[in-house]
């Protein structure tokens, strides 16, 4: 997704200056909608302010997902210290660094603002804390949604739907609990995913969903996997 910032508007104020006819501050588009826009997919900050004003019409993971991206593209030697901050609340990091290098750049950005190590340390807790708890509960609306209970009735019959969520009763409690996906998707070890998607390496690899044997009413696995992964994994319901 690439987000437009209003060039007038100002996220502080949540006002759009020179008296132009009313726009929306902030557009999710693949294309410029007109001139009066600027990308600013890059600059993770106004990920977090668009989704807060409204204008992100997915969950806090999908948004997360975006502010990683613009992460990696701009790289945390060249981030703000508005993106750096939202960076720490999201607990997000760019996609090539390991978490201890990561934390590591964001407890010495925070020194550098005046905290201890040990005030630092606490900071990166709390912002974690509060991520985990949104994560969950995207993970559990993501689970619960009507979407996809469409999804398992239009593949399997309801004998097997019933089956089915009996097999996964404990990955499905992780998954909605405590945020576990698979090997992945985190490093909680494996989970629901690894389930769905067969993962290779794992327990599920010749034990997953495909391996149930149940007699689809239409398509095949692959796309009853995929359907249900775009919701479960990429938040679309």
């Amino acid at each position: 997704m690439i987000l437009w910032k209003h060039i007038h508007y100002n996220p502080a104020t949540r006002i759009t200056t020179l008296g132009e006819d009313w726009k929306e501050p902030y557009v999710i588009s693949e294309t410029q909608p007109d001139p009066t826009y600027s990308d600013v997919s890059d600059n993770v900050v106004h990920w977090d302010y668009a989704y807060n004003y409204g204008a992100i019409d997915k969950d806090y993971l999908v948004n997360r997902d975006c502010i990683i991206i613009g992460m990696s593209n701009k790289t945390w030697a060249l981030m703000t210290s508005e993106d750096k901050y939202t960076a720490i609340d999201y607990f997000a990091k760019e996609s090539s660094k390991d978490d201890t290098t990561a934390n590591t750049e964001k407890v010495l950005f925070l020194m550098g603002t005046g905290l201890t190590q040990e005030q630092a340390q606490g900071y990166l807790l709390q912002a974690y804390a509060k991520h985990h708890t949104k994560e969950k509960q995207a993970c559990l609306a993501r689970a619960t949604s009507e979407l996809i209970d469409i999804v398992i009735g239009k593949y399997i019959p309801i004998s097997d739907a019933a089956d089915f969520v009996k097999v996964i009763g404990n990955l499905y409690n992780l998954y909605v609990t405590q945020g576990i996906k698979g090997i992945n998707d985190g490093l909680a070890g494996e989970g629901l995913f690894d389930f769905i998607e067969s993962t290779v390496g794992t327990a599920y690899e010749t034990a997953g969903l495909a391996q149930q044997g149940y007699v689809l009413n239409t398509g095949d696995y692959p796309s009853f996997v995929s359907e249900l992964m775009d919701i479960l994994r990429n938040g679309n319901y």
